[in-house]
């Protein structure tokens, strides 16, 4: 499963809507793959710390400077971005919340369209896409 944490992150919405900017949905495959992360300590977190904190903390391990076994560093690994069509805005001054929600439930479902059409080219057509 790949977890998106967007649901509440709305500031780029207004900002997009004050000024009238476009949208962009993007999405990268092979970012899940760039650390190794435990699977009971991320189920934890997922469970009861995401909602309250707002983003997802991790324990996770990559390469280090000199071998290739255990760091910080990412592992080597290709990472694939596809990117949609732009999402075109309005210049809004003081956007209303009602206009930041609709834009934004556009752009979710925008990543998530873009997602689905290009998940089996990059090996995850078994893989579910989660956004909270």
């Amino acid at each position: 499963m790949i977890i998106l944490v967007i649901k509440k992150r709305k500031g780029f919405v207004k900002l997009a809507l004050e000024t009238g900017s476009q949208l962009v949905p993007v999405f990268s495959f092979g970012e899940k793959e760039l650390f190794f992360q435990p699977a009971g300590y991320n189920s934890f977190l997922e469970k009861h710390l995401v909602n309250k904190i707002g983003f997802y903390p991790v324990a996770f391990s990559g390469r280090g400077y000199a071998q290739n076994w255990f760091g910080i560093l990412p592992r080597k690994q290709p990472i694939h971005v596809v990117v949609g069509e732009p999402i075109q805005s309005s210049k809004i001054d003081a956007p209303s919340h009602q206009d930041i929600e609709s834009l934004h439930e556009r752009y979710i479902e925008e990543v998530e369209k873009l997602y689905n059409a290009h998940k089996a080219s990059y090996g995850c057509e078994n893989i579910q896409l989660e956004i909270i």
